[in-house]
């Protein structure tokens, strides 16, 4: 499940939460952006937030035996593992390269190793398309859309809608979602209040999120609290 859906029905775990270290107090708007066309099959583009989620996706519901995966896992964390063919160090951050053919059961290890960082590949299959952006986004930088793009076969048509478009009508044929990020403040563990860098790892943020829907024109929106 997406850590938009995810948060949607209250369940804020450690991906979710993971989602927003980056953020402190304010208004964060269009972000989470997600682009789905919906027929036979289904094709997104989306933000950088969604990169990982797309991952655990494919390891949940797509049937194939083998995986093309080739890419990068960016790390504030120093990183070693076989997956690996070459780690180098650059800007702060350790990057892994990675490029093989991995079984089911070697995606699943591979997400579960770094599931808390940056995992910036490219994944194909017969069933399957991922592409993302080679490096990180920048917070300085401007937001891109399409960050990511994702295409599943028809039978997981409806679990892609189930998980990615979980609020809107199973007959839409074009929507576009965005959300707005009010961090109000946060909730610091006693033990880390003297460690900064501790404080930005572990502390909660709290807030609440507006969802903005435009299914095939018609526009709504809805807003959660965050928790995060």
């Amino acid at each position: 499940m997406n850590f938009i859906n995810k948060i949607f029905h209250g369940n804020f775990d450690e991906m979710v939460h993971n989602q927003f270290i980056r953020f402190g107090k304010g208004m964060y708007n269009d972000r989470a952006v997600l682009k789905i066309t919906n027929g036979k099959s289904i094709k997104m583009t989306s933000g950088f937030e969604y990169a990982n989620d797309f991952i655990e996706f494919i390891i949940a519901h797509c049937h194939d035996h083998t995986y093309k995966v080739k890419g990068t896992v960016y790390s504030k964390e120093k990183v070693e593992s076989d997956f690996f063919s070459e780690i180098v160090k650059k800007k702060g951050f350790f990057i892994g390269e990675v490029n093989q053919e991995m079984s089911k059961e070697e995606l699943s290890e591979f997400y579960e190793l770094f599931k808390l960082q940056y995992i910036l590949v490219g994944i194909e299959s017969e069933s399957v398309v991922l592409k993302t952006n080679k490096v990180p986004h920048n917070p300085r930088g401007k937001y891109k859309e399409n960050f990511c793009s994702f295409a599943v076969d028809s039978y997981m048509r409806d679990k892609a809608l189930e998980d990615f478009a979980f609020d809107l009508d199973d007959d839409f044929k074009k929507a576009l979602l965005k959300h707005h990020f009010r961090i109000d403040g946060v909730d610091i563990p006693k033990e880390y209040e003297d460690d900064p860098l501790k404080i930005r790892i572990y502390a909660r943020r709290k807030g609440f999120i507006k969802r903005i829907i435009d299914q095939d024109g018609k526009l709504l929106d809805k807003e959660t609290e965050l928790l995060a």
